[in-house]
């Protein structure tokens, strides 16, 4: 009876090697992208909580901002090639890449960024993007009411020389810049009830 067994174990083993170890298996993981699982879907993609990692994340694949920020926390460029900061700190020219299109096949403009600068500003009533854009000449008076946006300090010098001024120096504002909800968004209300489109 001993050697029954012993003889079904090695026949279990060889067995086991054989369709385990020796077949060529197919694997779907893909080592070179990121999956992320994604359980609900943001209730809109103008406004999304700075604590919801996975809708932001989710933002910030879809569309992108003037700069970006690289794995040692240095700004990369984005949208634009490159920037340029006064010697003062209050004055940011920011320098469009002739490469870049919007999904429509526009080519995308300073003047993109300063229609989105003015699309948050006016449809911020929570506030939401006040922390990193206060620093700006203008903005508290825009939130205001007190002046138009053309008295802000974000100017289209050029198709794509995009100026912003500010107020006083502001050591995180390039570093702000690069957070998702500064991507370049068009149509906002197209985004802000994207599920109904």
């Amino acid at each position: 009876m001993r050697i029954i067994k012993v003889i079904l174990l090695i026949v279990f083993l060889i067995f086991n090697l054989a369709f385990n170890v020796f077949q060529k298996k197919d694997l779907i993981l893909d080592k070179t992208g990121l999956s992320i699982g994604v359980v609900n879907l943001p209730e809109n993609l103008v406004y999304l909580s700075d604590n919801n990692y996975v809708s932001n994340v989710m933002l910030g694949n879809l569309f992108e901002g003037l700069v970006n920020l690289t794995p040692d926390g240095d700004i990369s460029s984005g949208l634009a090639e490159r920037y340029t900061i006064s010697s003062d700190g209050l004055e940011y020219r920011f320098y469009i890449r002739n490469d870049a299109y919007m999904s429509t096949g526009k080519q995308i403009t300073s003047q993109d960024f300063l229609n989105f600068f003015k699309d948050i500003l006016d449809k911020d009533k929570d506030k939401f993007y006040y922390d990193e854009l206060k620093f700006i000449v203008g903005v508290d008076e825009y939130y205001k009411g007190e002046i138009l946006f053309e008295h802000v300090g974000i100017e289209s010098l050029k198709d794509n020389v995009l100026v912003i001024k500010l107020k006083q120096m502001d050591e995180l504002f390039l570093k702000n810049l690069t957070k998702d909800k500064f991507s370049l968004r068009e149509n906002f209300k197209y985004l802000y009830n994207y599920k109904d489109f």
